[in-house]
């Protein structure tokens, strides 16, 4: 009966160890992140958008900067990506073949240059038609008069 009473405390050391190991395991993982900032010459851009695009099957995922220019993206697949960010009145900047390894988690800052302001206009709507079967044509009564030879002037 003595070696029975040495037993629960083992098993409770093993199980400790057991639930530890797969802790650790399961903080383990394959995928990377990547993040960075935004700015222009005179700071931080906040609200543009960041776009991460998987150059092999195309698959896109998109963040904004935060207050301070700032951008995350987590759980990344290993591959090669293309990184865009775009924002009204900056030019668009694109980086191609930006590849992310296993477990890497890297950064990529952007500065962004003032664009030219473009303006889209669209309109929508029909023309008046235009009366061509006739020849009459409207006059008010005072034009009218001045125009009759039997009027006074």
């Amino acid at each position: 009966m003595k070696r029975c009473e040495g037993r629960p405390g083992m098993v409770c050391l093993f199980v400790v160890c057991v639930l530890a190991c797969a802790a650790i395991a399961a903080a383990q993982t394959y995928q990377g992140a990547l993040r960075g900032a935004v700015r222009d010459a005179q700071g931080v851009i906040p609200g543009a958008e960041v776009t991460l695009i998987n150059e092999d099957t195309n698959a896109e995922r998109s963040s904004m900067t935060n207050d301070v220019g700032e951008y995350a993206f987590g759980s990344v697949l290993p591959g090669t990506y293309t990184v865009r960010v775009s924002l009204a009145g900056f030019k668009t900047e694109e980086r191609k073949g930006f590849r992310i390894g296993t477990q890497q988690s890297l950064v990529l800052d952007f500065m962004l240059e003032v664009g030219a302001l473009s303006e889209q206009i669209t309109v929508t709507g029909e023309a008046p038609l235009v009366e061509r079967a006739s020849a009459t044509q409207a006059t008010s009564r005072k034009d009218a008069r001045r125009f009759s030879s039997s009027a006074p002037p």
